[in-house]
């Protein structure tokens, strides 16, 4: 069984600075809007509930690659605070 990374090095400490919050989200669905542009919804996990939500409002995720994070920002598409979900897009390609 291999180890999940979990140091977030500087970019992890610049993002505690600011006092950015982690939040679990959980896929609910998908759509593909083109063959390479993907829709992906969300339980946002409470993060919508923990302050005011405004159109340009964007998130980082981490995600593992071997033994490190990287970590990339996304533009939240159609947030719904009371419902607490959420839809991010992602472009499709190959390689790095």
């Amino acid at each position: 069984m291999s180890e999940q990374p979990t140091s977030r090095g500087w970019q992890g400490a610049v993002l505690k600075l600011l006092r950015a919050g982690d939040y679990r989200l959980t896929v609910t669905g998908r759509r593909e809007i083109s063959p390479h542009y993907l829709r992906v919804s969300f339980d946002a996990g409470g993060m919508l509930a923990d302050g005011p939500v405004h159109p340009t409002m964007w998130i980082r995720m981490w995600f593992a690659d071997g033994t490190k994070l990287h970590q990339r920002g996304y533009t939240l598409v159609d947030p719904d605070p009371a419902a607490d979900i959420v839809d991010i897009e992602f472009a499709l390609h190959v390689g790095v």
